[in-house]
């Protein structure tokens, strides 16, 4: 419990001051732990585990992480994962989006634990980042508590390796996913032997020790439920996940995969969005939406109840002349840019388009090697990051 003493100044008939206590304020520990410590950074948390066994019963309380990640959601920033492509390194930057600051968005936290070359990074999921490694084993990461699984146990029953990609035929990808009905984490393995036109998944809930195949034919279209490439977003949004794929034929289209049910279920691409081959997925408000970003024109499909929806951006003459990345809109509703194939130099531009505002915010902590042969590579990742308490061994 915590106490407060208030004092009161009086004084006596001889006019001399005299203090006396005229009430203590007492805090419920409850109070203090889900009202007050909730909102506290989880650097700060982690350290006052030290204070008393009962404080480090409380903030390792699965209970309490839940209660704190409830607070961070309403307080969010970005996770912004950049790529060494030459040597498929990864580091994270924790960046602050707060409208009403011009500079110094991103601060380097540091390359991601473990020391083994990464191959992808997932999207920040509650706090938590799946790690796919260069030899295809598969971790997750808590970035704020420097947590790390072990490996994911292999897949042993299947009729081709999921483990590893064995074969200059064969393709393997991992999605990281989330489903809120039950609060379960769930990981999806894709294996496309395209030579022998097989294609195999596999999903592994966390805790559960094991891989399990799809059942049935996960929807009737497991033949076509791959992403592009390694590098192709993944966004898991209200316990589905959602990537772009493109059939043997070249025909261009949206996967989604229901977490929950585990469930495939195709979804045709407007037209003009279908013929591209250069379309963005990124979400927006809760939905998924994919662009094609040409001449300062963000032209933006958007799926709402089934339905894609069209919408434009058109960015400001200020920003003329100059060649953009559109890296997606964040949870502010602002446009994120950046600029120049020079990573050593580049900026990062946020417009909001019912303010018309933009604002130039410096990423000035990227390493100069970032990129291929010191050229802005697109394979930078942002997503919606939070900060977590969430144990990894209480999941796992």
């Amino acid at each position: 419990r915590l106490s407060y003493l208030a004092f009161m100044e009086a004084r006596d008939g001889g006019g001399s001051k005299k203090t006396r206590e005229v009430s203590t304020l007492v805090l419920p520990s409850d109070i203090i732990f889900f009202k007050v410590l909730t909102r506290l950074p989880v650097k700060s948390l982690l350290r006052f585990k030290s204070v008393s066994k009962s404080w480090y019963s409380t903030i390792s309380h699965k209970s309490f992480a839940k209660a704190h990640l409830t607070f961070s959601q309403t307080h969010p920033s970005l996770c912004i994962g950049s790529a060494m492509s030459r040597f498929y390194n990864k580091i994270l930057l924790s960046a602050n989006d707060k409208e009403e600051e011009d500079q110094g968005l991103a601060n380097f936290i540091g390359h991601l634990p473990n020391r083994r070359k990464i191959r992808y990074v997932s999207e920040s999921l509650n706090g938590l980042i799946c790690l796919v490694f260069k030899d295809y084993t598969v971790k997750l990461c808590n970035p704020s508590t420097k947590e790390l699984t072990a490996e994911l146990p292999p897949i042993v029953d299947a009729p081709h390796s999921h483990s590893h990609s064995s074969s200059s035929n064969t393709r393997l990808f991992y999605s990281f996913g989330f489903d809120p009905v039950t609060d379960t984490y769930k990981i999806l393995s894709s294996l496309d032997d395209y030579k022998a036109g097989i294609v195999e998944h596999r999903v592994y809930t966390l805790g559960s020790g094991l891989w399990r195949p799809i059942h049935g034919d996960g929807g009737g279209c497991v033949q076509h439920c791959i992403p592009l490439s390694e590098t192709t977003e993944r966004i898991c949004l209200n316990g589905v996940i959602y990537f772009l794929t493109r059939t043997r034929d070249g025909t261009s289209m949206m996967v989604s995969f229901d977490v929950g049910e585990e469930k495939f279920c195709v979804i045709p691409l407007p037209p003009e969005g279908a013929r591209s081959r250069f379309q963005f997925l990124f979400q927006w408000s809760g939905c998924p939406a994919i662009s094609l970003f040409f001449d300062n024109i963000i032209r933006m499909w958007i799926l709402k109840d089934k339905v894609w929806i069209e919408d434009s951006i058109v960015l400001p003459s200020s920003l003329d002349g100059k060649l953009f990345w559109f890296l997606g809109i964040i949870h502010t509703g602002e446009v994120l840019l950046v600029t120049e194939y020079s990573i050593s130099n580049s900026h990062t531009f946020c417009y909001h388009p019912e303010r018309q505002i933009v604002r130039r915010v410096e990423i000035s902590t990227l390493p100069k090697e970032i990129g291929f042969f010191g050229f802005f590579f697109p394979d930078l990742k942002i997503s919606t990051h939070t900060e977590s308490l969430l144990s990894l061994s209480n999941i796992n």
